[in-house]
């Protein structure tokens, strides 16, 4: 989890510009639920969150005091976050169905 962790704020840095304050602020909270996942949820992997442990996470959070405005934040950047290491993962999904279909020999289609 930690790498695509580190690839999201890559991101953040690279693409979005984020100041140095909002990349710390962003990792603390994605750490938060990286190790709520881990141990509460005990996942090692962010291909099988389910909206179930998201919900439990944000009512881990309340139950700890948290306020509603840092409840928004989780949800926005967990959110974030989940969606960016899907679209990932289909990114690699699609290379390597397209590294096969190159490296078949013959025509793949006949009309």
């Amino acid at each position: 989890m930690e790498d695509r962790l580190d690839d999201f704020i890559h991101f953040l840095v690279v693409e979005k510009g984020l100041s140095k304050n909002t990349i710390v602020s962003y990792k603390r909270d994605l750490n938060s639920y990286i190790t709520y996942l881990r141990k509460i949820e005990q996942l090692g992997d962010l291909n099988g969150v389910q909206r179930a442990q998201i919900v439990h996470f944000l009512g881990h959070l309340k139950d700890t005091g948290k306020s509603s405005k840092t409840l928004a934040r989780h949800i926005a950047r967990s959110g974030l976050f989940i969606i960016s290491c899907c679209v990932k993962r289909l990114l690699t999904m699609i290379q390597q169905s397209t590294s096969r279909v190159h490296s078949m020999k013959g025509p793949c289609l006949k009309y």
